[in-house]
């Protein structure tokens, strides 16, 4: 089921940013407002609405389903540069067996492949995965990655077709 909630808070967000703007700037005169505020309060409220509108299109560009999610047990965990690169060459390294040819078919599966373990578990999650037996691992991992090895499939298909 899609979350909706990112969106929902990441329009609002925008338009009340939007509305603050054109109200602070005098575009925009409800008739219930009075300009009494002095500079100081001004610039707080500029600061506020600047805030809002980033935070809302922020939200906007940047969907992701986790940001509202109620009773969601994943902990916001960020990946180390260095896990990121290590899950990738980890992949290729386990790719070597594959033709010089598709290389580039390779590392475009160990990119995808790694996006979807580190939007599924944290670092640290991972960590205890990897410490499991093998066949324990491929039973977590296979249905992760199975549309990553479809398209890898497709790929080199392709390819092998090409050069028929």
């Amino acid at each position: 089921m899609t979350n909706y909630l990112p969106l929902i808070f990441g329009i609002s967000s925008l338009l009340l940013g939007i509305y603050l703007f054109l109200v602070f700037f005098g575009i925009y005169k409800p008739k219930t407002s009075e300009e009494t505020e002095e500079k100081s309060e001004n610039m707080k409220l500029m600061m506020k609405v600047i805030s809002l509108i980033l935070k809302g299109g922020y939200n906007v560009l940047n969907l992701d389903s986790d940001t509202y999610r109620i009773n969601s047990k994943k902990a916001e965990t960020k990946w180390s540069e260095t896990a990121k690169d290590s899950l990738n060459k980890y992949c290729l390294i386990g790719m070597r067996e594959q033709p010089k040819e598709n290389s580039k078919i390779n590392f475009d599966y160990c990119n995808c492949t790694s996006e979807k373990i580190m939007k599924t578990y944290t670092q640290i999650e991972y960590e205890k995965i990897i410490k499991k037996p093998i066949d324990e691992q491929f039973k977590v991992f296979s249905e992760l990655v199975k549309d990553c090895k479809a398209e890898l499939q497709k790929k080199i298909d392709s390819v092998e077709t090409a050069n028929k």
